[in-house]
């Protein structure tokens, strides 16, 4: 087994609290971004060999097929992931040294651009949300523990901001979307690990948050699995130190209602919206196989198998450009 590849997945899981069995570390641990057009695109990762790699793969979500694309200019995994006005972004995450980043990249008509740099501290785990001007990241890890921060990248200044960090407790792998005004972010995990069902409101034009209603129990690590179909906020999977969940819950007007299940209890690598339609897209669990391909379609109520990734990629994150 590489020694990168393992470090990269051992100071996320170990720190948790979870052991795994040998072997586990066997695939890759990518991003997707899900544009307009019918299209959704896989980021980066972790695999075996190597540790984080830069690959990028196409997905068409008409002729249900992948096709390999331009990858990134450097391996990432563990990004956070958002689009502004019809263009992907990747931003932080650790690299295949095992050092966390600040680097962000854009992706437009198959090709990347390496744009300013996001403020310190260098982080891995966090997650992001964009809208036709700005991308939004929150929280993570640094070197020591979970953080609180929340920045802002402007991408007709190609700068960033500090805004007001998210309320106690900080937290890691949380879904992070927009619905409506306002960006959501649900569940997590914070050092220790203590397990979160936080669902927490940001208003970009107050720069303020609020706290509403905990996602369902149990309280858990979402992952890159919180998106917006419908005028509805749906997370997927998730798990705590010991159980993995199936679980699809449903969010508007500050309730939460459980929905149909996804097919396989994992936490699901990324989701995200193309037309009319949720898209949940790999994932990992504690058992074998460890890390998954499986790529699900969520209609009214009901998911569909489509056809299953390339390589199964955990801690992915999903977008719609």
């Amino acid at each position: 087994m590489n020694d990168r590849s393992w470090q990269l997945g051992e100071h996320v899981l170990r720190r948790r609290g979870l052991v795994w069995p040998p072997g586990f570390f066997t695939g890759q641990a990518g991003c997707f971004c899900c544009p307009g057009g019918g299209k959704g695109y896989l980021f980066g990762g972790l695999a075996l060999i190597g540790g984080a790699n830069a690959s990028n793969q196409e997905y068409d979500t008409a002729a249900n097929t992948w096709a390999s694309k331009t990858g990134m200019t450097s391996g990432r995994a563990h990004h956070a992931v958002g689009t502004i006005d019809g263009k992907g972004y990747v931003a932080f995450g650790i690299n295949t040294a095992t050092t966390k980043q600040q680097t962000l990249f854009e992706y437009v008509v198959d090709s990347w651009t390496t744009k300013t740099s996001g403020p310190s501290p260098a982080r891995d785990l966090c997650s992001g949300a964009g809208d036709t001007t700005d991308l939004y990241v929150v929280g993570g890890t640094d070197v020591t523990s979970t953080i609180t921060d929340l920045d802002v990248y402007n991408q007709a200044g190609d700068s960033w901001s500090s805004l007001t960090s998210i309320p106690s407790p900080d937290r890691d792998l949380h879904g992070f979307s927009y619905l409506g005004d306002y960006i959501y972010s649900c569940g997590g995990v914070q050092t220790g690990p203590t397990y979160l069902r936080d669902t927490d409101r940001y208003d970009p034009s107050a720069d303020s948050w609020a706290a509403k209603t905990d996602i369902p129990t149990p309280a858990r690590q979402i992952g890159n699995s919180a998106a917006t179909l419908d005028s509805k906020l749906y997370i997927s999977g998730g798990n705590d130190v010991s159980t993995y969940y199936d679980d699809h819950d449903e969010y508007t007007e500050d309730t939460w209602t459980s929905k149909t299940a996804i097919s396989v209890a994992r936490l699901v690598s990324g989701s995200c919206t193309i037309a009319s339609a949720l898209y949940a897209i790999s994932g990992f669990r504690n058992s074998s196989p460890f890390y998954l391909a499986t790529h699900e379609e969520y209609v009214v109520d009901t998911w569909t198998t489509k056809l299953s990734v390339t390589n199964a990629r955990p801690f992915a994150g999903a977008v719609s450009l």
